[in-house]
């Protein structure tokens, strides 16, 4: 296998985090250009083919939530300012049309779950669950070894000795949490 990586982020359809692509976004947003989808779609397993050919293992997961946890999700953004930044116009989109997205979701899943190329779908209705089942996953799709360790030991601290605290006038900053 190859020693280089390739990386492409933000290829698969999230309407929950307000990332989508082209394959998906185009039922959902642009009805009128159905056939350029579909001919996209239709050509995504030909280039995660050619991808794989390459060397790279493919990996693709689906981050599914119910609508019950979207909704939660997105007025708990709303009503704490330090998470709205995270809600985007097409989280807003993804919310009012539900199933336009669950349509073109099941639309690319159709197109592109291929046995070279499968979707894993994760249940992600618990958000930490959701990501160590994920990793848990992965590192079972990928060969590796146990590196041996020792065992560590937190060694005694030393003695206080001379050592006195400084009358130090430190800038601390505000503890708002």
């Amino acid at each position: 296998m190859s020693t280089t990586s390739w990386s492409c982020s933000r290829t698969a359809f999230e309407p929950f985090s307000g990332q989508i692509n082209q394959t998906t976004s185009t039922p959902s947003w642009r009805a009128s250009c159905a056939a350029r989808s579909s001919r996209s779609q239709s050509c995504s397993p030909y280039i995660e083919n050619a991808i794989i050919a390459s060397g790279v293992r493919l990996i693709k997961y689906w981050l599914e939530v119910d609508q019950q946890q979207q909704t939660e999700r997105f007025q708990e953004r709303i009503d704490d300012y330090r998470k709205i930044w995270k809600l985007s116009p097409m989280d807003l989109e993804s919310h009012r049309r539900w199933y336009d997205f669950s349509r073109a979701r099941d639309d690319m899943f159709a197109a592109t779950d291929t046995p070279e190329a499968p979707w894993y779908v994760v249940d992600a209705n618990d958000q930490r669950r959701a990501r160590l089942n994920c990793i848990a996953h992965l590192l079972s799709l990928l060969p590796y070894e146990e590196v041996p360790r020792e065992k560590v030991k937190l060694p005694k601290r030393q003695e206080r000795g001379d050592y006195v605290e400084p009358n130090h006038p430190y800038r601390r900053i505000p503890e708002k949490y």
